[in-house]
């Protein structure tokens, strides 16, 4: 006695381990389906000495139960320039529950959220971070000083290096630079500049001049000595 053959369903498979030959009395088979779908019936039959199965054959249809749970995922986070990014993900890369944590490198503060976590709605709890530079008080210009400065992160902020120079005659009494360093503060104080010594060629005139006065002086008062001189003897 044989039973009805049986074929797999639709988006499903079908196996049957015979060992009395193809749909015999006694014969089992087992069902399956694809993944995400979901059985609808049996999922297994055994011919019966009547030549029929226990059950009609199933069928695979959509899951309404897993159809109903959305898949939740954030966008995509990327660590801030100059700083950190650590995640611990749950079911998948940035999915409901996701924790990511911030922070930066020395000589930069964090702007926004250390922690952020993926909502149900598939947003955020908050806007992702930036690491923003530390910054240092503003340098004091004052003449007749020059200061150039390099600003890799912003005005006066960590990384800026100032350097300084007098004009000609002049000395820089302090250090020739300085660097906004990662604690806000600067290296170096701000120098200033004071009147230098007299140069070779100043020292020459003044003495020069000088000489000339004394020459001056001593002639005139030679001449002056004669004239009384020549008045007395007449």
């Amino acid at each position: 006695i044989k039973c009805p053959e049986l074929s797999a369903p639709e988006q499903g498979s079908l196996h049957c381990p015979d060992t009395h030959g193809e749909f015999i009395v006694g014969s089992i088979c087992h069902f399956s389906c694809n993944k995400g779908l979901k059985l609808e019936g049996a999922n297994h039959v055994e011919c019966t000495a009547s030549g029929r199965w226990t059950a009609p054959p199933p069928a695979c249809k959509v899951d309404t139960a897993s159809a109903l749970v959305p898949v939740v995922q954030c966008p995509p986070l990327i660590a801030p320039m100059q700083g950190t990014m650590s995640c611990q993900h749950h079911l998948r890369n940035f999915g409901l529950n996701t924790t990511c944590h911030f922070g930066c490198k020395a000589g930069f503060t964090l702007m926004g959220d250390r922690a952020l976590r993926c909502r149900p709605s598939r947003q955020w709890t908050a806007v992702a971070p930036t690491c923003r530079a530390v910054r240092c008080s503003k340098l004091p210009i004052t003449e007749p000083i020059v200061m150039n400065c390099s600003n890799p992160w912003g005005n006066f902020s960590y990384g800026s290096t100032c350097s300084f120079h007098c004009p000609e005659g002049q000395l820089l009494s302090g250090s020739e630079r300085t660097a906004c360093q990662e604690n806000g503060q600067w290296s170096t104080t701000m120098p200033t500049c004071q009147a230098g010594p007299l140069t070779i060629q100043e020292t020459l005139t003044y003495v020069g001049g000088a000489a000339a006065c004394t020459t001056g002086l001593v002639t005139g008062s030679i001449l002056l000595a004669l004239l009384r001189r020549r008045c007395r003897q007449k």
